[in-house]
């Protein structure tokens, strides 16, 4: 899947073209994996594959819960299909 088909995606799912597009290169740590962050050794390996990500922020500007729509080409249920719990400290 390529920027233009998640683009397309993100247009049938929410109505509109996404403000953001961003792209993350894939990596594969063959040695060290959470070692990096305590100044130990990694063995970390580029990959041919990548995740896109689209967003686009709320008309009114408000940030609220629950957490905004989330959706995704690769997944076959809701990310948000189970009611999370609201905890002390989120933003509400």
């Amino acid at each position: 899947m390529g920027a233009t088909d998640v683009i397309a995606f993100f247009q049938k799912t929410f109505g509109s073209k996404p403000a953001h597009l961003v792209q993350a290169p894939g990596r594969l740590e063959l040695l060290g994996n959470h070692t990096d962050y305590n100044q130990g050794l990694v063995l970390a390996l580029a990959v041919d594959k990548h995740i896109y990500m689209t967003a686009s922020g709320r008309v009114d500007g408000k940030v609220s819960w629950p957490p905004p729509r989330l959706a995704s080409a690769n997944a076959s249920t809701s990310i948000f299909s189970q009611k999370i719990r609201r905890r002390p400290g989120l933003i509400t």
